[in-house]
Parts: C-alpha cells; sequence; structure tokens
C-alpha cells in the first residue's frame, strides 16, 4: 500500500478533524474549526457515495461497519461542542447531524430489543458470515461515551441514558474472559469464539479470527472511562463493580515491572504479545485520550496547582 495514494483511510481525517477542533476549542483560533468543518464535509461526502477507503482492513462490500457511524458521531460531538462555545453559523447543521447520527446507531446499529450491537450491517442473505455475527465489545463500549457525549451536547441525555447503561452492561458481560479475566478483542455474541461462515481472504475477517482472544489495553482504557461515566451518571453499583474489576485486571497486567513501562499487547492468558494487532497508532490515542478524561471526571487536580 506504501506509495499507492495519500487518501487509504478516512479515519486519519477524523483524527485530524478531533485535533483542529479541541486546538480550535480552547485557543479560539477558528481558522482551524473551519479547516476542520470542510474536512468533515469532505468526509461525508465520502461515505455517502461509497467510495470512502478504511485501510489496511476495508469493509467488504455489503457490509457497513458499526465503525463508520461510531467515527462519524465522534467528531461530530467535537465539532458541535465548539459550535455552542462560540455560537457558530454552523450550530443549527451540527445539531442536525448530531441527532441523526445518535438516532442511527441505536436504530440501525443495535437490536430495537435486545439493544445487541450489529457489528456490520448487512443484508438478511449475509446474517448466517462471521463479520455479521461478531462483535467487537471496545468500540461498543467506546461508542457509548460518544452517545452520551452527544445526548448532552443535545440535552437529549434522559431519554438515551437507559439504553447506554444496558449496553454498557451487556457489552462487558459479553466480553469478559470469565476463566482468566480481561476483555476479549473480539467475540461472538454470547462471548465465545467468533464463529460463521466465511468469505475467504478478507483482511478483516482474518484479524478477527487471528486476534479474537487477545488482550488490549486500549480495550480497557475504554471500558475504564464508560464504567466510570456511566456509573457517575446512574450510581449504579453494578457498573462500579464492573469498573473495579476491569481496574484490577489492568494493573496486574499491563505494567512491565521490569522496565515500568506497559505493554500493550496481551494474549489470553495476560501474557506480553510481542505482535502488531491492527495498528500500532491505536494504543497512544486511546489510552492518552481515556486517561485525561478519567483524570477530568475524577477531577484530579495537581497537588502543586
Amino acid at each position: 500500500m506504501n506509495g499507492e495514494s495519500y487518501d487509504l483511510s478516512f479515519y486519519a481525517d477524523c483524527f485530524v478533524v478531533m485535533g483542529f477542533c479541541e486546538y480550535a476549542y480552547v485557543s479560539g483560533e477558528h481558522y482551524y474549526f473551519e479547516k476542520a468543518l470542510s474536512l468533515y464535509d469532505t468526509i461525508k461526502n465520502r461515505l455517502k457515495s461509497g467510495s470512502v477507503k478504511s485501510e489496511p482492513y476495508p469493509a467488504a462490500e455489503g457490509f457497513e461497519p458499526y465503525a463508520f457511524e461510531m467515527i462519524v458521531l465522534g467528531i461530530t460531538n467535537e465539532l458541535l461542542r465548539y459550535a455552542i462555545k462560540y455560537n457558530h453559523s454552523s450550530l443549527t447543521h451540527l445539531k442536525f447531524a448530531c441527532t441523526h447520527s445518535l438516532n442511527r446507531i441505536f436504530s440501525d446499529f443495535h437490536h430495537p430489543k435486545s439493544l445487541m450491537p450489529f457489528e456490520m450491517r448487512t443484508s438478511k442473505m449475509n446474517q448466517h458470515t462471521l463479520l455479521a455475527s461478531h462483535v467487537t465489545p471496545g468500540h461498543t463500549l467506546e461508542n457509548m461515551w460518544f452517545c452520551i457525549q452527544a445526548a448532552q451536547l443535545l440535552g437529549t441525555l434522559e431519554s438515551y441514558l437507559p439504553r447506554i447503561i444496558t449496553i454498557t452492561k451487556q457489552m462487558w458481560a459479553i466480553g469478559w474472559d470469565k476463566e482468566h479475566a480481561g476483555l476479549f478483542r473480539y467475540t461472538s455474541r454470547l462471548g465465545s469464539k467468533p464463529s460463521g461462515s466465511l468469505l475467504g481472504n478478507d483482511r478483516y475477517e482474518n484479524l478477527v479470527l487471528d486476534t479474537w482472544d487477545t488482550k488490549i489495553w486500549w480495550v480497557h482504557s475504554e471500558a475504564l472511562y464508560t464504567l466510570l461515566l456511566t456509573y457517575q451518571l446512574s450510581g449504579d453499583k453494578t457498573l462500579l463493580s464492573m469498573y473495579q474489576q476491569t481496574e484490577a485486571y489492568v494493573l496486574a497486567t499491563f505494567p512491565n515491572d521490569e522496565f515500568g513501562e506497559w505493554t500493550q499487547i496481551r494474549n489470553r492468558f495476560g501474557q506480553p504479545l510481542n505482535k502488531v494487532i491492527a495498528l500500532p497508532v491505536k494504543d497512544p490515542f486511546h489510552i492518552m485520550r481515556n486517561l485525561q478524561l478519567i483524570v477530568q471526571l475524577l477531577g484530579i487536580k495537581e497537588e502543586n496547582a
């Protein structure tokens, strides 16, 4: 893929939107918001036309990933947060876009009764496939705090929070390894190894099969923040218990006592795994963001501040 194109993954553009928005939000340098808004429009247009690229694991033909709408909601939140603070002319448009994306998460990517996520939205003829039947607990847990943020910005949290709490509990329970603790990378909807008919030679399908039982730091960092946030909003002690179990596993598993560093990728038994799982840039992004969010949520301040 090297040298093939500069437009290999629209996710990279989404991260630029997030960065520009945050910088504009805290600095007041509106130029960066305008750049972010322009890039956002191109992302939406590419998704609408079906021409979007998501290397190195492109979506198989006929499948729409949960992650696509999830990242759209995430970047729309950042744009809307800025527009509210500075009363930008795009405010009405962004409120509509945020409402649409939030509603679509629950109407198109979660079962209306069970609230089970559809990791890959597809036609009935593909429902027997592994791609259509597997779930990604870490991503769904991450998206639940995206949904909370969106609902808070829109002033509609009360109507969404019960579903968000149900999904958070559900995905933690499904993803939690009951034998060795920790959250699986991928599972079936029953919490077991993903299964189903295979397309064959699909990179994402191979990734699911090869890494489903790995324990990855970014997955747990997202779970920690979502569990703590939903507990603070609801007071539900079950969420607190899930948070405490996750925290205990993280602190017992990921730190490397010999060097003081944390090994982000572990096998099912908690042993270091010397291989790249998906993208090497994912861990720094998720981990640092969630650390900052947890510190903010707990109101932790420097002793000498």
